[in-house]
């Protein structure tokens, strides 16, 4: 339901303890929100490697889209694939 009416999807597999990765989301997020400044065209799917609910909590509050449970099954199989 979230996704029906966007034209892009991105799947950002990340996580808390990635220094990398916490440079790159603040970057991640200005880009995502200059695009879907007039309106949704992109929506990014948080997929966690955080090895904590409090981990993911607190990475995840620092991200405008949507994600996945931290411990959802389907990151499982998203995972090899991408």
């Amino acid at each position: 339901e979230l996704l029906k009416d966007v034209k892009l999807v991105g799947i950002y597999f990340s996580m808390h303890n990635c220094p990398p990765c916490r440079e790159f989301t603040p970057i991640l997020a200005e880009f995502y929100n200059e695009v879907n400044a007039d309106g949704k065209i992109l929506e990014i799917v948080f997929g966690s490697g955080d090895k904590t609910q409090e981990e993911f909590d607190e990475y995840f509050g620092e991200m405008p889209w949507i994600a996945l449970p931290r411990l959802d099954a389907r990151l499982k199989s998203l995972c090899p694939k991408f």
